[in-house]
């Protein structure tokens, strides 16, 4: 049986989804073990965290550990796809949800190591969550509409 590649990235949006809210536990839950499943065990990584999934720091812990070493190999546009589509799917149309998720976007901004942040699309994430502050939500909405459809 060849053995199956770990998709660091989709561990790595997954990690910053959960830290910065944008996903619940149980999301986090399941998409872990759509990994887990996908990945047939083959990954340790997966596995410790399969056997922690219910302790959120325990969780995190080891995901940081994890992925600290991964960060400089991660490929950025599949990051920024993933991403942003699980900004859209989150989203879902409704403009009132549109500034709960902005800020935690910037949440995750701020998580991402300075060589991701500071590119693009990711460099707009920072921005965004100052729409909501002066009154711009007409604004904030496209600004995200424009980041789910970057990719496209």
């Amino acid at each position: 049986m060849p053995s199956v590649e770990l998709n660091t990235e989709q561990l790595y949006v997954i990690y910053v989804s959960l830290a910065s809210g944008l996903i619940s536990d149980s999301e986090y839950r399941e998409k872990l073990h759509t990994l887990f499943l996908e990945d047939k065990g083959q990954a340790p990584v997966l596995l410790e965290l399969e056997w922690s999934s219910e302790d959120r720091e325990k969780t995190l812990g080891i995901l940081t550990a994890y992925l600290y070493e991964k960060e400089d190999r991660l490929d950025l546009d599949e990051v920024g796809k993933l991403l942003f589509a699980e900004v859209e799917k989150q989203v879902g149309g409704d403009p009132d949800k549109a500034e709960e998720i902005s800020r935690k976007l910037y949440q995750i901004w701020t998580m991402l190591p300075e060589r991701i942040a500071g590119e693009e699309p990711f460099i707009q994430l920072n921005s965004i969550n100052d729409y909501w502050s002066w009154g711009g939500e007409d604004e904030g909405i496209e600004a995200l509409r424009q980041l789910t459809r970057f990719y496209d």
